[in-house]
């Protein structure tokens, strides 16, 4: 699920609903996979977020791409990943209309600029890296995406695309979301589900 700047919950994978929690009643709903562009083949849609225009967007697993949806037309666009076949899931879509998330099987960090319509994506060079989600930019701009495959956590510059790996001290490391602290902007917080213990990093510098 997700929240738009209007306050109204999103949800869906294939078919997005937007719900009026003053009402509590949904008030937009379309299934963006029925879309004349969307090209054949299995398509799912993993984790919904929702840009500063109120646009919502989706890490399309399956079919490798990223899908938005312009909520006044309803007009789809598609956008497949640099990397082919790199299954992105989960994100988060920051301030600036930058979509942050995993590329799981592509083993790199990926944000997708709803602005400007383009990718970058960032290079852990980690066998097996398969970054599960990403984080919304701290204060300083640095992004977090964890790996539930190499018991990591890997922080990217968005100004300078630097990567700084952080080795988990437990086996088993698996979390679904990166948490940025909402007071200091600075901490990180996580859920390690298979060790059902909560993560603190709290960065140096």
């Amino acid at each position: 699920m997700s929240i738009g700047p209007d306050g109204k919950i999103w949800s869906g994978f294939a078919t997005f609903v937007r719900i009026d929690p003053k009402t509590a009643k949904v008030d937009w709903e379309f299934d963006w996979t029925k879309a004349p562009n969307i090209p054949k083949g299995p398509h799912s849609g993993y984790e919904i977020a929702v840009d500063p225009k109120g646009n919502p967007w989706i890490t399309d697993f399956s079919g490798s791409a990223i899908v938005g949806v312009d909520v006044n037309t309803k007009a789809v666009k598609y956008f497949p990943t640099p990397t082919p076949a790199a299954q992105p899931r989960r994100g988060k879509i920051d301030a600036q209309g930058r979509y942050w998330f995993g590329e799981y099987t592509g083993d790199k960090i990926g944000m997708f600029d709803t602005n400007t319509e383009k990718f970058t994506e960032y290079d852990p060079k980690i066998p097996f890296a398969a970054p599960y989600t990403a984080s919304l930019p701290d204060a300083s701009g640095r992004v977090y995406a964890p790996s539930n495959t190499a018991d990591r956590v890997f922080r990217v510059d968005s100004k300078t695309g630097e990567i700084v790996t952080y080795l988990i001290p437990v086996k088993d490391f698996d979390t679904k979301q990166v948490t940025i602290d909402p007071i200091d902007k600075k901490t990180v917080w996580l859920a390690n589900e298979r060790n059902a213990r909560i993560v603190k990093i709290e960065p140096l510098d």
